[in-house]
Parts: C-alpha cells; structure tokens; sequence
C-alpha cells in the first residue's frame, strides 16, 4: 500500500517539475485499488480511466491506495 500522502513520490524521481501539469501522461500508474481524485487527467483516455489508470502528479488520495508501480 502507498500512503496517502506518497503516490506523487512514486514516480516523482524521474519526471521533471515541467511534467507535473498532468497532461503529458508521464506520471500514468495503474491503480490496483483505493480512490483518487485528480484535477487534472487530460492525458488519460477513457478507457485507461476505466482500467483504472491515474496520473501520480495530479492524484490526491482518498483513501489508501495500491499503485502498480
């Protein structure tokens, strides 16, 4: 399991700051279970949605979440 406060750290280490926007698609995880809410998704589609992928950059944890890192 992540942390709440953990699933942007995931990947953080090997993006830069210019792609913490959400929209180059970088940051894209699959999340295994747990909710997120995102501001941005404007690179994800809606079939990675609803396979439940999310963008590490811009998801705010919910609850506990697991990430397919």
């Amino acid at each position: 399991m992540v942390p709440r406060s953990s699933i942007r750290q995931t990947r953080r280490t090997s993006t830069s700051t210019a792609h913490r926007s959400g929209t180059c698609g970088l940051c894209r995880v699959k999340r295994l279970s747990g909710k997120v809410r995102m501001a941005v998704e404007d690179s994800l589609t809606e079939s990675e949605k609803a396979d439940g992928y999310i963008l590490a950059c811009q998801a705010e944890a919910e609850s506990n979440v697991e990430i397919d890192a």
